[in-house]
């Protein structure tokens, strides 16, 4: 994973929201990250999973949903490029 790449999407994602971030700063938040490649179709995080790690969608879409008490699959949200 190109960390270039990476901090050049904080730095985009800092400006739009107006934090005041460096990109040294940035530089070394991204070393002290993990990352994970999700495949297509995987359950990134289950109801009752810790909740104490965010997330950047660097490449593609993930879709937030539950199933309600009749069974029915509802759409919550989505995580595009480049989001938090």
């Amino acid at each position: 994973m190109d960390k270039d790449y990476i901090v050049e999407q904080l730095v985009k994602l800092a400006s739009e929201y107006n934090i005041p971030a460096e990109r040294e700063v940035l530089g070394e938040l991204i070393a002290m990250s993990s990352f994970r490649v999700i495949t297509k179709g995987a359950l990134i995080a289950s109801v009752g999973d810790d909740t104490e790690y965010g997330g950047l969608m660097l490449s593609g879409l993930a879709r937030s949903y539950y199933i309600d008490s009749d069974g029915n699959d509802i759409t919550r949200g989505f995580a595009v490029e480049g989001r938090s």
